[in-house]
């Protein structure tokens, strides 16, 4: 699917709409969803550090102890993908008007295809680490040796390991992007082997990555601001800080969900502006209603006017008023 030039890219505004939208009717699912995923997520971090601790402080060879670190770094990313699998099947339901559960947060635990592609995105960022390693080892040593700096500096290794852990994000971002409408193309083709769904979300995203990430920051943007800005605030006023703190993680728990949000709203509204709902329902089988297509869409598929028509309904929430490209989807046939 060679598509990169005969596909229009969405608005942001219109998905912004939708991402609203979305959590404002499910505000009390959404956001319990977002704490349970963190809950689990830093559990799981705690788990896997305390065997960590224990060995440092042991005798064990030097070797066995990186082994060991690997190893925990696999089962974190492994678990973490699941996670995501999950998470963004309860996004999706949301802003197709599915019935959405919190549990889908484990959705993932028990699909074979969440454990292949968990896996993958495991592999990916162990390749996000070897790359990061090549660039950064080079970069430190030249650094360290123009200015005479030395690790031992309590600044200086402050600064080297966040000057690392950015690298290793950009790295990891980078690789990633390419797959994330992996998640939606598998929930709808369960069938397809990992190779078919990997394909099938690159040729989606070929030419529209920067596009993408562009909308993942728009619609965080605001949420960003205002952290940093209760930051400063605080530093400030520190009378103010047990409310600024509150609004803090408040804007921290939106801006996860608006993160994971921005997947399917992306992959729906891509396939809603350029006409294909039908075409990929028919291919796909989708036991549920895709998202109605903006006025022009609309045109090209007037067989579907009958199952969106909750959309429209809905839509009549959005700021906008259209039903855009994925604004809302039907209810589940």
């Amino acid at each position: 699917m060679n598509t990169k030039m005969n596909l229009e890219n969405p608005e942001y505004f219109k998905m912004l709409t939708v991402t609203r939208s979305a959590v404002q009717k499910n505000i009390g699912k959404a956001y319990l969803s977002a704490i349970v995923l963190m809950l689990i997520k830093l559990a799981v971090n705690f788990l896997c550090s305390r065997p960590l601790g224990f060995a440092a402080d042991s005798k064990i060879p030097g070797l066995s102890l990186i082994l060991f670190y690997v190893l925990m770094l696999v089962i974190l990313q492994f678990v973490s993908g699941l996670l995501t699998f999950g998470m963004i099947k309860h996004c999706t339901d949301m802003i197709l008007n599915r019935a959405a559960y919190v549990k889908s947060v484990l959705f993932g635990f028990n699909r074979k295809d969440a454990w292949k592609i968990s896996a993958f995105t495991t592999v990916l960022y162990f390749l996000a680490i070897a790359l990061s390693l090549a660039v950064s080892i080079p970069l430190v040593m030249y650094i360290f040796k123009t200015y005479s700096l030395k690790l031992s500096s309590p600044h200086v290794f402050s600064f080297t390991v966040i000057g690392l852990s950015l690298i290793l994000l950009i790295f990891n971002i980078l690789i990633n992007v390419p797959f994330m409408f992996a998640v939606n193309v598998s929930l709808e083709s369960s069938s397809a082997s990992l190779k078919e769904v990997l394909k099938k979300s690159f040729a989606f995203m070929k030419g529209r990555m920067i596009h993408f990430m562009g909308f993942a920051l728009y619609s965080v943007g605001k949420n960003v601001v205002i952290i940093i800005g209760c930051i400063f605030v605080t530093l400030a006023l520190p009378s103010l800080a047990g409310i600024l703190e509150f609004l803090v993680i408040l804007e921290i728990f939106t801006v996860v969900l608006k993160l994971y949000f921005s997947i399917p709203v992306y992959y729906y509204s891509l396939l809603a502006v350029n006409g294909m709902l039908k075409k990929h329902k028919e291919e796909n089988s989708s036991e549920s209603s895709l998202p109605a297509d903006d006025g022009t869409d609309n045109e090209n598929a007037g067989e579907d006017e009958d199952e969106a028509g909750t959309d429209d309904s809905d839509s009549g929430d959005s700021d906008s008023g259209d039903s855009d490209s994925g604004d809302s989807a039907s209810e589940e046939n």
